[in-house]
C-alpha cells in the first residue's frame, strides 16, 4: 500500500575528539531502520519518514555507542498545470550520512572515548515551471545546520550550509533532455569563517 520499509548499511561517520578527522566505522550490531508512509492527493503528494539507528565505533581509543534518529517531512503541491511547489524537512540526531552528502558526521567521540550523536537540520523548498511543452525551469532553495560538540570537534567542522540553484531545461526529445543550471552556495564553520561557491554547470539526460 502506501507504507515503504528499509534496512540500510548502518556505516557509522565519527568526528575524532578535536576534530583532525572523519573516522568512518561499520562496528554496528544492529542496522539502520526506516519506515516511510506516502500520501497521494490530486493536489499533490506528502510523505513522512523515521529513521532509527545505532551509532557505534571500536577503535584503539574509542569503543561507545549511541543512538541516533530523524523524521523527515516532504512533498509536493499542483499549484497550477504548470507550476509545482517542491519542499522537504529534515530533524534528528545523528542523520549525518543521511543529509547532504554527509556534510555534518553523524557522531562525535570525546577524550575518554565516549560518542555522542550530532543534532542537524536541514529543508529544502523548490519551485518547478514550465515554460511550454519544451521548456521547463527549477528554482531551489536548500539550508542545514549542525549543532556540533564543539569541545570535541573543536570550531574547524561545518555548522551550516545554504544554497540557490536556478536552472533551463530543454525537452530536445521524448527521453533526452539538456540543461544549464547556476548555483551559490555558502558554507559557514563553527568558528565563524565563511566561504562561497559559485558554479555553472550544464546536463544532458536520456531517460530508459
Amino acid at each position: 500500500g502506501n507504507w515503504q520499509f528499509s534496512v540500510e548499511n548502518p556505516e557509522t561517520t565519527v568526528t575524532n575528539f578535536g576534530g583532525a578527522a572523519r573516522n568512518v566505522t561499520d562496528d554496528n550490531g544492529f542496522p539502520d531502520l526506516v519506515a516511510r508512509y506516502n500520501h497521494k492527493a490530486s493536489w499533490g503528494a506528502m510523505s513522512v519518514a523515521v529513521l532509527m539507528r545505532q551509532l557505534s565505533t571500536e577503535t584503539a581509543t574509542v569503543n561507545d555507542s549511541t543512538q541516533g534518529y530523524g523524521v523527515s517531512v516532504s512533498g509536493k503541491a499542483n499549484v497550477t498545470a504548470d507550476d509545482e511547489l517542491r519542499f522537504t524537512v529534515n530533524t534528528g540526531s545523528g542523520m549525518g550520512r543521511y543529509m547532504s552528502l554527509n556534510t555534518g558526521n553523524d557522531a562525535a567521540a570525546s577524550a575518554t572515548g565516549q560518542l555522542e550523536a550530532i543534532d542537524s537540520q536541514g529543508a529544502m523548498l523548490a519551485w518547478k515551471h514550465a515554460w511550454s511543452t519544451q521548456w521547463r525551469s527549477n528554482l531551489i532553495l536548500a539550508v542545514e545546520n549542525i549543532d556540533n560538540p564543539v569541545a570535541w570537534t573543536g570550531t574547524g567542522q561545518t555548522s551550516a550550509t545554504r544554497s540557490v540553484s536556478a536552472n533551463l531545461i530543454r525537452q530536445l526529445a521524448g527521453k533526452l533532455s539538456a540543461g544549464v543550471e547556476v548555483r551559490h552556495a555558502v558554507r559557514e564553520l563553527e568558528s565563524g569563517a565563511q566561504g562561497e561557491l559559485l558554479r555553472v554547470q550544464s546536463s544532458v539526460k536520456y531517460d530508459f
